[in-house]
């Protein structure tokens, strides 16, 4: 997607990544750092102002906290 963005824009790409393991993995650190038309910018570990996703995840880890399942349909359907 990158690559197509950049041939389509026929420029400079700059993207903001969050720490999902994929966007932490060395095959794309080494990409990033062999292609000098691509820039990226690593949000920090929690960053709800700045990642709304961020916010979301922390209401949704405080709500299942103290929760326990009895049998393993009720897990399945709590994801």
């Amino acid at each position: 997607m990158l690559v197509r963005a950049h041939i389509q824009l026929g420029g400079p790409i700059v993207v903001v990544w969050d720490i999902f393991n994929t966007h932490l993995a060395a095959g794309l650190k080494r990409y990033e750092a062999e292609h000098d038309w691509l820039t990226t910018v690593r949000l920090p570990p929690c960053a709800p102002a700045l990642n709304p996703f961020d916010a979301l995840w922390s209401l949704v880890r405080q709500a299942m906290a103290d929760t326990a399942f009895d049998t393993p349909e009720c897990s399945l359907l709590a994801r």
